[in-house]
């Protein structure tokens, strides 16, 4: 039996600071696949994952005064409230659609757009996130909000943390289902804080998009799979079919490498040993920082074996801001940058 490791992988969070460093929180626990066939060099392979399942499931629009049941219970969303706590990804779904929260969890710049960043200039940072208890809950009480949203991720008990949020004000905690179901976790955050209308908005444009680009491009991803890298301690991280763009590649029906079609976690780990087994792959998309290959990619770029593969040596690359996207509107952000790829092969 192989063993694959298995961990809790969040994208790398990257907030404007004075020494404008990238700051990464990756909380991981380890367990074996079991079902994996035993090869030496598999020990170097593991797996991400980001998965969970809906603590607030809606059953109609909710955009303010109405009683919603909740896993923690009914609850009543104020109407019109005026003073929203956004936690995790509600604050960019907040920022991203004009809301200003009074208060936000620390946002990674590159999940924000232009405008995004701007509403949250000056705003107070009332913990890094929802995980593991890094919230400051004196800080939440003093701006005094009358709602609070946010999400929170699987594999925890977090029935304390709703005790205490609720305690302040009306909550309400969406956990999403994994990464790939990061855009319906954020329409319903949307929903949540009144933005239900931007948030269709751009889930119309995204379907449209989506259909668009399967008619457009359907010849050429009929030629081999794309592939959504990133790196980290040696190894090159390759976005599975159930990561945040797996489920963008899934919807515009782009098939993945072999080796990264796992629907157990957010994607795979190959050692740079193993570069070789992404030879197949016709284009790749990796993570740009300030307009360059981010650190944790760069080296996976210099890797010798990794320059050789084919798709490396016709230049059929393209680097994005945000290989992440949570909401329909980085997603569509996504497929603008994916466009750029898409040209390259038909040009090869």
């Amino acid at each position: 039996m192989s063993l694959i490791r298995v961990i809790m992988l969040f994208r790398p969070f990257r907030v404007d600071k004075p020494d404008d460093k990238c700051h990464i929180f990756a909380p991981f626990s380890g367990r074996k696949h079991p079902s994996s066939t035993m090869t030496r060099r598999h020990f170097t392979r593991r797996a991400f994952a980001l998965s969970g399942l809906a603590l607030f499931a809606p059953t109609a629009t909710f955009a303010g005064g109405l009683e919603v049941a909740t896993a923690f219970g009914p609850m009543s969303i104020p109407a019109a409230p005026e003073r929203i706590v956004a936690l995790d990804a509600a604050a960019a779904v907040a920022a991203n659609y004009g809301l200003k929260p009074v208060g936000v969890t620390a946002v990674s710049r590159t999940s924000l757009t232009e405008a995004g960043a701007q509403t949250l200039r000056d705003i107070p940072v009332i913990g890094a996130s929802t995980y593991g208890g890094q919230l400051r809950y004196e800080a939440i009480l003093a701006l005094r909000p009358d709602l609070i949203v946010g999400m929170v991720r699987g594999g925890a008990d977090h029935s304390a943390l709703y005790r205490k949020l609720s305690a302040i004000a009306p909550t309400v905690l969406i956990q999403s289902e994994g990464a790939g179901a990061l855009l319906e976790t954020s329409d319903a955050l949307a929903a949540a804080m009144g933005l239900e209308a931007q948030a269709r908005s751009d889930r119309d444009v995204y379907n449209a998009r989506v259909a668009a680009c399967r008619e457009r491009w359907s010849d050429a991803l009929q030629r081999g799979p794309l592939a959504v890298i990133s790196g980290r301690d040696r190894q090159i991280l390759i976005h599975s079919p159930i990561s945040w763009t797996g489920r963008i590649f899934r919807d515009i029906g782009a098939a993945l490498p072999p080796v990264a079609r796992t629907d157990e976690a957010n994607g795979v780990q190959l050692s740079y040993e193993e570069v070789d087994e992404l030879a197949d792959v016709q284009g790749f998309v990796y993570p740009t920082l300030d307009g360059q290959p981010s650190p944790e990619v760069q080296p996976v770029l210099n890797l010798p074996g990794f320059r050789r593969l084919p798709a490396v040596r016709l230049g059929r690359l393209t680097g994005l801001s945000d290989i992440w996207p949570e909401m329909h509107l980085t997603a569509n952000r996504f497929l603008d940058g994916l466009d750029t790829l898409m040209n390259k092969l038909d040009a090869g």
